[in-house]
């Protein structure tokens, strides 16, 4: 039911920032060569309007997505409510986990989706009870929309990658959150977690000064 209304305006205000936001990463794992395929094959679940989809096939990568309920404006030939086949080097799940009933079940599906050194890119928001003592007080609930069912904690986080044999190797910061969290199938060095994480930090501070 809770899907069934339209929201006007749409309460996701952060929708285009974000998608850039994911781009960036994107570009720095390709950099470091954390996606060695060229160009690398991406699929973007829970697609929503496309725009990450787009952005990626702007950029030159072989990007799909998929997503049952959302209407593909941006990138309506390459988004399927069918789950394309294949494996992916690289899966997105953009503000997606949150609202999944079984979502161990959903991350073990993207998963076994995964190429074998594919990596897994989720966001959402991580509940820290030391910064919300009172979950009710936590704006990401979003109770007035209804759509938002599982939360994770960072403990949560890190038993979902042990159950679906990935390892969680990096978070990283958008709109004052660590939010963005890298899952990969194959632990990269720490060498190669290191110059990432650095190059990274050098794009958002450039991006930053604009």
């Amino acid at each position: 039911e809770a899907y069934s209304i339209n929201h006007h305006p749409d309460p996701d205000i952060s929708r285009l920032m974000r998608s850039l936001a994911v781009q960036r990463v994107i570009h720095s794992l390709r950099a470091e060569k954390l996606l060695r395929k060229s160009p690398p094959r991406s699929l973007d679940e829970g697609a929503g309007l496309g725009i990450l989809v787009r952005l990626l096939r702007d950029d030159g990568y072989d990007a799909w997505g998929h997503d049952p309920y959302a209407a593909p404006v941006f990138a309506e030939q390459y988004i399927s409510r069918d789950l394309p086949t294949g494996s992916f080097d690289l899966i997105t799940a953009i503000e997606v986990i949150e609202h999944t009933v079984e979502t161990i079940d959903f991350v073990k599906e993207l998963a076994g989706r995964l190429s074998s050194e594919g990596t897994l890119l989720l966001t959402t928001e991580l509940h820290d009870s030391r910064r919300f003592p009172d979950p009710l007080q936590w704006s990401y609930l979003a109770q007035e929309y209804g759509q938002h069912v599982s939360f994770l904690s960072s403990k949560g986080l890190q038993a979902i990658a042990d159950k679906t044999n990935l390892y969680w190797w990096a978070s990283l910061e958008f709109a004052g959150s660590k939010c963005i969290h890298l899952l990969s199938k194959k632990a990269p060095s720490r060498w190669s977690q290191m110059r990432f994480l650095r190059r990274h930090a050098r794009c958002e501070k450039v991006f930053k000064k604009g």
